[in-house]
């Protein structure tokens, strides 16, 4: 298979920069940081083990050929650029695998692309972009995927996706229900992610270490199973503790929203916080906790006269 990857930053240039440096083809997508890498190639420090690659680096989707593969892994306000970026390097039938956060992502790219080819997906890893051409990753590397749509679809494309990843050094995992993968991460995203903005701008061991926000972070955990029901997504509650146990293996890890809230970027707070909650609550549910996260993450960001973006 030949792949492309579309946010080639501390997620899709880990998961593509594994791909690439085992072999297979794959094509990146850069903004600001192509000549650089053009120049340099690109070095991943991980947990892992550490290596380098030289990508196949381009500045515009006109320049890229058509692939199997497409990795998406924009931040969510960005996704709607999704509907330029595709049509040059998608055939009939490529398959668009989607690791961004929170929800809706899969729903536009339906809505535009068709939702047989969708493969949700989510990625559990601690990494960061440190410097032009540098990724630094700390923790975990798990890969999840399924189906957008799991109706009749086959499976054994899912496991060939996987076998590729696993061959290239990567804790791929198959589930054929895509929508319970994207909530399932929700569990750790809304509680980390958000508090660490909320509280703002500190790392998951402030959270830890402190027992009214760790309660909070359980109360948030909480909430986000309840209003995955609305989904028809039923997640074990013993999922809270197992977030916590992996939360505290990471040590003092900056959040992805807290590096972009420290560094006055936009927020994902429209797919990773707003969305669950507003599934959430037009089913019925009462989550109060969620309510009060997303008030002061955007108190916490109106305080620093950033500009809630995406917020659509």
């Amino acid at each position: 298979m030949h792949f492309a990857v579309i946010g080639a930053g501390a997620v899709g240039g880990y998961y593509g920069g594994r791909l690439a440096s085992h072999g297979n083809e794959v094509h990146f997508l850069y903004r600001s940081e192509y000549d650089y890498v053009k120049k340099n190639g690109v070095e991943v420090r991980s947990c892992h083990g550490d290596f380098k690659f030289r990508p196949l680096a381009y500045k515009s989707v006109f320049e890229m050929p058509r692939v199997d593969v497409v990795i998406v892994a924009l931040k969510s306000f960005h996704t709607k650029y999704l509907t330029e970026l595709l049509p040059p390097i998608i055939n009939s039938e490529t398959l668009i695998l989607d690791i961004q956060n929170g929800l809706g992502n899969e729903d536009f790219i339906a809505e535009h692309f068709g939702g047989d080819r969708i493969i949700a997906g989510s990625a559990f890893i601690c990494s960061e972009r440190i410097a032009p051409g540098v990724i630094s990753h700390t923790a975990e590397g798990t890969l999840k995927i399924g189906w957008y749509k799991p109706e009749g679809k086959d499976n054994s494309i899912l496991e060939k996706v996987a076998s590729i990843f696993k061959n290239c050094g990567v804790n791929a995992l198959v589930n054929p229900r895509g929508i319970e993968i994207k909530w399932a991460k929700l569990i750790w995203n809304v509680a980390f992610n958000g508090l660490s903005v909320y509280y703002g701008g500190i790392t998951t061991a402030d959270i830890l270490a402190d027992s009214e926000k760790t309660k909070f972070a359980e109360r948030l955990m909480s909430e986000v199973i309840e209003s995955a029901e609305s989904d028809g997504v039923k997640l074990d509650s013993q999922l809270i503790e197992k977030n916590f146990s992996v939360t505290r293996s990471m040590n003092a890890y900056r959040t992805s929203m807290t590096v972009d809230f420290l560094k006055g970027r936009e927020l994902e707070i429209s797919a990773m916080l707003a969305e669950p909650f507003r599934r959430g609550t037009s089913a019925g549910k009462n989550l109060p906790n969620m309510r009060e996260l997303i008030r002061g993450v955007r108190a916490r960001v109106e305080e620093r006269n950033l500009k809630l973006k995406g917020e659509e």
